[in-house]
């Protein structure tokens, strides 16, 4: 929140310290406020709740400045509280898997050359928290209405690995834990 004062025009002139999700938001109430015709549209409230952002940001910064992600993370979201401001945490993504299924034998111009053998999608995904707890799950997306045999064999061994990722991270964790 570097702006010297006075210079802020519109709520786009604080983007630089927004999270993309913030972005989004601020973009769609923007879009709803328009629509509601120009008597009802007011950038002095879109630039209060951005100016919010760009603050709860860098307080989330200097707070959790310490905290590293999950070491299996490959996308970290911001640090957010519960509605009594008590709990902070954070979701990630860690490892997403890929599952090739049969090539399907389909006609129908809707399905994709990539659809043809992309049956599925396992992920790991969770939240950490400002106490250095981590809680873990397993996501999936299956993109077909039913499975073949070797379908089925494949989401089941991803969704196998995943598990076994998960453990193996959680031991991993414990042991570190107990050497601190």
């Amino acid at each position: 929140m570097n702006h010297p004062e006075n210079t802020v025009t519109n709520w786009r002139d604080y983007i630089a310290e927004l999270n993309p999700a913030q972005i989004s938001r601020m973009e769609a109430k923007e879009a709803e406020l328009k629509s509601w015709g120009e008597a009802h549209f007011d950038p002095a409230f879109l630039m209060d709740a951005a100016r919010r952002y760009a603050a709860d940001n860098m307080l989330c910064d200097t707070l959790f400045a310490d905290m590293c992600p999950p070491p299996d993370a490959t996308d970290v979201g911001p640090w957010t509280a519960d509605s009594d401001g008590e709990d902070w945490h954070r979701r990630f993504t860690g490892t997403v898997r890929r599952i090739e299924g049969e090539p399907r034998d389909c006609e129908c111009s809707e399905c994709c050359a990539e659809n043809e053998t992309h049956a599925g999608t396992v992920a790991i995904s969770g939240t950490q928290f400002a106490t250095g707890r981590i809680i873990r799950h397993i996501a999936y997306v299956w993109l077909r209405d039913e499975a073949s045999p070797a379908d089925g064999r494949a989401l089941g061994e991803a969704l196998l690995d995943a598990a076994a990722e998960i453990k193996r991270l959680e031991t991993q964790l414990n042991l570190f834990a107990e050497l601190a």
